[in-house]
Order: structure tokens, then C-alpha cells, then sequence
């Protein structure tokens, strides 16, 4: 306590603590002066629980209201996942299966495109199926080296961008993507077992879109989009009616057939093949 000070009151505030007064006048505080602060310390208190309340209020209402948008987008999640199942079931090819799942993402929630893109045998990314605002053109824009279409294709993991501005550097998908109104982009491999089938790519014209349920949903969606294109693939390779021949041109060899063939000129068909225990085949 200060010396000068020759009395020292002390008004508590419930849980905000404690008001105090001093005087350094001989007589001390006086009693209006006792009662006039022991009111204003009340007024204090009353208005700092007001605002103690309030700031709980509003808590209250953000989480409610965080809350009701999770369950929104819940709920949304689910509708499109029953919605793609029940279409894949009617879906019997692998065309129709990347059509209905392009068409059913890109009309739900805040994804305004989707697509699906394969990597051919030069190692380009090419576009399969599209759907949504700009699907007809420009779709190729968003699929160049280092996009995320690409890397997931090609590196069979997840890539999620829910900033594009903001997301490393300025690459050309980049500006496509911003140039036609797209701020988040998620896009997942389509494999299954060993096999891939490329990979598909939703864009959102809002950031911060694909968060942790999203992601893990979307993510279980493109499992099962892969599973529905190899059980098609593998039921068209059983039932279709088309036959792949394949003829090698085998030379300067010391196998038996070649030689033989060479030596008369002549040509071997090879009818069928006996394997041996060791792997040899006779």
C-alpha cells in the first residue's frame, strides 16, 4: 500500500474480481463516498455479467450454428452418396458409370464441376468425362503437369487445394481455375487392387470446402466408383464378344521352334503349352 494512502476500501465483484479505492485524506473515506463507490462497483459487476453472458450467448449460437452446418452438410454428403449408389447399380458400363458420377457431384452442394481424367501411355492426363459449369470447353486447361487431377493419378493419393489462390505457386491450373470462378479443388484416385483408372476431380467456387469429413467421404466415394469400374470392366472381358490377338516376331534365337522354322522355311503355330514343375515349358 502506497504510503500516501491513508485509507483503502475494497468492494468485491463476484467473479470479476475486486474494486479498490483509497483516499489520502486523514479523515479517510467518507460514507457517501463509501456508498457512492460500493454502487458503482454493483453497476460494474451487473455490467460485466451482462457482457460475461452475452459473450456466452454468442458462443452458444456459433457452435449451434456450426453444428446445424455440419449437419448440412452431412446430410448433403449422404444424399449424394445414396444418390451415386443407387445410379451405379443401374450403370453397366464404364461410361455410364463415369457419367453418373461426374453428373451427380457437380449438381450437388458447392461443387460447380467434376470430372474424371485417365493418364494414356505418353503420360498425359487426358479427360474422360466432364460435367457441370464450364464442362463443355476448358476442362483441359485444369489437367496439365503438376495439377492436382495429375498428381493424384498418377501418385494414386489425395490432393486437396482449398485455397488456389493462395496454395503454393502460380502454376497454369492455377489461373484456369481461378479464371473460371474455382477457389477449392479436390481431386482422388480411382483404383482398385492394382488397378487405376485415373482420377476424379470436384471444384468449388467457395475456399475451404473440402474439410476433414469431406475429404473422407469423397475419398470412400472414388473407392467405390473404382470398384464399380473394374467389376464392369472385368464382366465386359467375360461376356463380351471381342478377341485380342497378339503376334510376336521372335528372331535370331536359339529356341528349338526357330530354328526348325527357319531351317525349312516354314511357320510354327503354337497350339498349347505344358508347364513343368521347374517353370520349363514343353
Amino acid at each position: 500500500m502506497p504510503d500516501a494512502l491513508s485509507e483503502v476500501a475494497l468492494f468485491p465483484m463476484g467473479s470479476h474480481g475486486v474494486l479498490i479505492v483509497g483516499t489520502p485524506s486523514q479523515s479517510g473515506i467518507s460514507a457517501a463516498d463509501f456508498d457512492f463507490v460500493g454502487t458503482v462497483a454493483g453497476n460494474v459487476e451487473a455490467a460485466l455479467d451482462r457482457v460475461k453472458r452475452e459473450r456466452e450467448r454468442e458462443e452458444r449460437e456459433r457452435l449451434l450454428e456450426e453444428q446445424n452446418r455440419t449437419l448440412e452438410r452431412l446430410n448433403r454428403i449422404n444424399d449424394i452418396i445414396r444418390s451415386i449408389s443407387r445410379a451405379l447399380v443401374r450403370a453397366s458400363t464404364r461410361a455410364e458409370i463415369e457419367a453418373v458420377a461426374c453428373e451427380k457431384l457437380a449438381g450437388a452442394g458447392p461443387y460447380g464441376l467434376a470430372w474424371i481424367g485417365e493418364i494414356d501411355r505418353t503420360g498425359e492426363l487426358l479427360v474422360r468425362e466432364r460435367a457441370g459449369t464450364d464442362a463443355a470447353d476448358g476442362v483441359g486447361a485444369l489437367a496439365g503437369a503438376n495439377s492436382p487431377s495429375e498428381l493424384a493419378a498418377r501418385d494414386r493419393s489425395p490432393q486437396i487445394v482449398n485455397d488456389v489462390l493462395g496454395d503454393g505457386e502460380f502454376e497454369p491450373w492455377q489461373r484456369a481455375a481461378l479464371d473460371r470462378g474455382y477457389h477449392a479443388t479436390a481431386s482422388f484416385p480411382l483404383e482398385y487392387e492394382d488397378a487405376v483408372y485415373g482420377a476424379i476431380s470436384v471444384y468449388a467456387d467457395q475456399t475451404d470446402v473440402f474439410g476433414d469429413l469431406e475429404q473422407a467421404v469423397l475419398g470412400e466415394l472414388a473407392d467405390t466408383i473404382a470398384y464399380a469400374i473394374n467389376a464392369a470392366e472385368s464382366k465386359k472381358a467375360l461376356t463380351g464378344t471381342e478377341v485380342t490377338r497378339l503376334e510376336f516376331d521372335v528372331t535370331e534365337t536359339d529356341i528349338p521352334f526357330v530354328r526348325l522354322a527357319r531351317d525349312i522355311d516354314a511357320s510354327l503355330v503354337a497350339e498349347n503349352f505344358v508347364f513343368a514343375s521347374d517353370g520349363d515349358v514343353r
